[in-house]
């Protein structure tokens, strides 16, 4: 299941760092300041009709809920606050999952009840991740924030 627009192999350029619960993870380097805008947008839409405009104008983290079923639910004026959606945006974590492939030599995939799969590595990986990067002639650099925003959590 894809859940990001316009990565579809692995990335040259990416942002890695270590966020939620002590995970490191990775992210291609343009999705991940593209989807920590976009974050940082959905965070200011404070009403549903801002909600569904934002929700066409987005590349990288699509809205958490059904514009279709959405404008017929609420009025243009209602209020709207992303805070209500548990499950969103997708977490970093989950799209490295998605770009690591089957043969990815580091880490585990792990699956949770309420939310999709994810590629759990520790800190303890980092010295393995930055070799494997080097190995493949990835750009690499850390940066925790990004990582964090992009998902969500800052």
């Amino acid at each position: 299941m894809r859940h990001h627009d316009g990565v579809s192999q692995f990335p040259t350029d990416v942002v890695y760092g270590i966020y939620a619960n002590d995970l490191l993870t990775f992210l291609p380097a343009d999705y991940a300041r593209g989807a920590s805008d976009e974050v940082q947008r959905w965070r200011k839409v404070t009403t549903w009709g801002d909600a569904l405009q934002l929700a066409s104008d987005v590349r990288w983290v699509g809205p958490p809920f059904e514009p279709g079923e959405a404008a017929a639910e609420y009025e243009a004026d209602e209020p709207f606050d992303i805070n209500d959606f548990e499950l969103w945006p997708v977490p970093a974590a989950t799209v490295a999952l998605e770009l690591a492939g089957d043969d990815w030599p580091i880490g585990q995939e792990r699956s949770t009840f309420m939310a999709d799969s994810y590629l759990e590595m520790t800190p303890a990986d980092e010295p393995a991740l930055v070799t494997l990067f080097a190995q493949r002639g990835v750009s690499a650099v850390r940066d925790d924030a990004l990582i964090a925003r992009a998902s969500g959590h800052q």
